[in-house]
């Protein structure tokens, strides 16, 4: 009974929509595990943790505090909302893991938001502010989304789309 009660508590849940990845704490094999698990449940016991990651679009908007400030190849700081909708493919929620070390939260709010406030940063320091909230706009985000889903690829993120949220905050001149 005691056997079966500790089994039964050490068992972690995998559910559909999601990949796992084992962490051996203890041992030879200690470390990140080469193979992400599927869906089902998993015997981790005292020398194992499983961290989730979801395998199915995200999509996440930066609004207010987190909206992202540019400058303007004439020096005018512009401010925008901004949105992300991405993906982590099964293959890759290893690779993710082990380059970040973070759960989907943090990756998605601190380092996918600096990969699209860079992007911006640099496509806006090329163009007016009349190019950008203008006719430019199309080009504005077809450019960071260019740039963005290159530089996420190369860290096993598939990203979909950027997008902005509402308009352009502009300065008051």
């Amino acid at each position: 009974l005691i056997a079966a009660l500790y089994i039964g508590c050490n068992l972690t849940r995998v559910p559909a929509g999601y990949r796992g990845v084992i962490v051996n704490l203890y041992g030879s094999d200690k470390g990140v595990s080469e193979q992400s698990a599927g869906v089902g449940r998993y015997y981790m016991g005292w020398n194992r943790e499983m961290f989730l990651f979801p395998t199915f679009l995200q999509n996440y908007s930066w609004t207010d505090a987190q909206a992202i400030a540019m400058q303007t190849s004439e020096g005018l700081s512009i401010r925008t909302s901004a949105g992300i909708t991405y993906k982590i493919s099964p293959d890759n929620v290893v690779k993710v893991f082990q380059k970040y070390r973070l759960g989907i939260e943090e990756i998605t709010n601190t380092f996918l938001h600096n990969q699209v406030r860079d992007a911006m940063n640099e496509v806006a320091s090329t163009m007016t502010v009349e190019a950008i909230y203008g006719a430019g706009k199309e080009r504005f985000i077809a450019k960071v989304n260019e740039i963005v889903k290159k530089e996420a690829a190369e860290n096993g993120i598939e990203v979909d789309k950027i997008y902005l949220v509402g308009s352009f905050e502009l300065p008051p001149k």
